[in-house]
């Protein structure tokens, strides 16, 4: 107990003195390396919501401008259809004038 108490204790603090110091300096620096990988992820992940935002304003944007333009040409197509079928209409009547005419 005694030679533990006079060789091994101070020489378990000189240990401690000379490999504490370097331990703590790793740990540090690992805590700085995980500090600035936290910060990235952050600002990484600040990126992404605002990329992920832009392209979903882009994707309505550009499904409106769809639409829109679906609309419109729906409405040329029913415009024109409406159009045939007057003069489809007209060139009967047309067709039916000469007949009408000659019935008793």
């Amino acid at each position: 107990m005694t030679e533990l108490k006079d060789t091994e204790i101070p020489r378990t603090g000189s240990l401690a003195d000379i490999h504490l110091p370097k331990i703590l300096a790793e740990v540090q620096v690992a805590e700085s390396i995980s500090n600035k990988l936290v910060e990235k992820l952050r600002t990484a992940d600040s990126k992404y919501a605002e990329n992920l935002e832009k392209s979903r304003k882009e994707r309505a944007s550009e499904w409106d401008s769809f639409v829109h333009d679906m609309t419109t040409k729906c409405i040329r197509i029913d415009n024109l259809y409406k159009g045939k079928q007057e003069e489809v209409r007209k060139l009967y009547l047309k067709a039916e004038e000469p007949f009408l005419r000659t019935s008793p």
